[in-house]
């Protein structure tokens, strides 16, 4: 007698099973079916989706970091290989981003210096985004945190408890601050600064 098996494994199917043995063996077949419709049409597939994103582009964003989120040793390494291979090429589309957003780009460079000085002394770094940075701009309504002179483009963002004091790189640890007052704090606790300004 006959006895049906799985179309994927060759397994014995369970009753009133009629094709596959279970989820696992269904959805590898779905996904086999996929890619060879994906392989059979890549120009149409890859248009398909370049026209998706274009009419998407915010969810296409938030997919995009999701996805180099859980993948990001593999995103970090592809990145750095990609920038090994065509050096001119991505410095030429830095340069052209940079010059876009001038204000954007000044800002995650200061953000990029905050967190490599964090590393550096193992403080521990928390996920600061331009969107924080410029709340806590708001906040202080543009003035340095200490000295409230009225701040321009060049300033500052100090950690009220200095890195190498165990301060983190956080929203709660930042404040804008002129270049007097940062390089006049230093790596001294606010207390300690305090003192010294008084005594002078």
């Amino acid at each position: 007698m006959f006895e049906p098996t799985c179309k994927v494994c060759a397994g014995p199917l369970p009753p009133r099973h009629r094709s596959f043995c279970g989820a696992d063996c269904k959805a590898a077949s779905e996904k086999a079916r996929s890619r060879a419709r994906y392989l059979a049409d890549i120009d149409g597939y890859k248009q398909q989706s370049k026209q998706w994103k274009l009419d998407n582009p915010d969810r296409a964003k938030e997919l995009a970091r999701d996805y180099a989120m859980r993948h990001r040793d593999q995103t970090r390494d592809r990145e750095a290989a990609y920038r090994l291979q065509n050096r001119q090429r991505y410095s030429r589309h830095v340069r052209e981003w940079y010059w876009r957003d001038p204000e954007h780009g000044r800002m995650l460079g200061r953000n990029n210096a905050l967190i490599r000085r964090a590393n550096i002394y193992a403080a521990g770094v928390a996920d600061v985004t331009p969107l924080d940075y410029q709340r806590l701009f708001n906040r202080y309504d543009g003035e340095c945190a200490y000295c409230h002179v009225q701040l321009g483009d060049s300033f500052d963002w100090d950690h009220v408890v200095p890195v190498s004091r165990g301060g983190r790189h956080s929203v709660g640890n930042l404040v804008p601050a002129c270049q007097t007052c940062n390089r006049s704090k230093g790596a001294k606790l606010l207390v300690e600064w305090r003192r010294g300004l008084t005594v002078l």
